[in-house]
This record gives structure tokens, sequence and C-alpha cells, in this order.
């Protein structure tokens, strides 16, 4: 156990977020409309249990909030690039600068 957190509860959403990132993944590919709405909305029903362990975790509210914040935008950029509103090589650069700030914003927060 750590933070008061069972390790069965951190299994559980190792295993949702593997199937939340590749649902991402499968989203993004070039599939029919249909197929990468199923994927996607598959990849937001995942992270909803994901959002709601995260958030009722007994640490810094502030950095899991974060945390949440800057996961919701992978779903933004997604719309906007299959809406074509971003070009793809936007998107792209999009999800990096989000993965960077996610990953060096949270550290951050936790070692603050």
């Amino acid at each position: 156990q750590q933070n008061n957190v069972t390790n069965e509860y951190i299994h559980i959403v190792l295993v949702l977020d593997v199937i939340m990132i590749a649902a991402g993944y499968y989203a993004t590919k070039d599939y029919e409309k249909k197929t990468k709405a199923m994927w996607f909305l598959l990849s937001i029903l995942v992270f909803i249990p994901i959002a709601y362990v995260l958030y009722s975790l007994p640490i810094e509210k502030q950095a899991a909030l974060f945390l949440l914040g800057t996961l919701c935008i992978y779903q933004v950029i997604w719309i906007l690039k299959t809406t074509h509103i971003l070009k793809p090589d936007i998107a792209s650069m999009a999800y990096a600068a989000i993965d960077t700030v996610s990953k060096v914003g949270l550290l951050t927060q936790i070692h603050m």
C-alpha cells in the first residue's frame, strides 16, 4: 500500500490506463468514422474511473486536478483533428506538447 491506496486499485488503474492509451491510439488511425468514434468513446469511458481514483487519492488535489486537466486536453485535440479544425501535423505537435506539459507539470506539482 502506498498513499493509502491498495495494490488492487493500483493494478486496476494500470490496466485501465493501458486500455485508455490503446483505445486512444486506435482512435487516431485511419478507420471509418464510426470505428474511430467507438475507440474514442472507449477511451473516454475508461478514463472516467481513472479520473475518479486519481481525484480520490490522498495526494495534493492541485496535482490531481492538473493531471486530470491535461489528460482532458488529449480528447480536445482528437476532436479538433477529427473535425479537420487541426491539421494532422499540428495535432501531432499538440500531442507532443501536452505529453511534455503533463509529465513535467505533474512532477513539478508533486515535488513542490
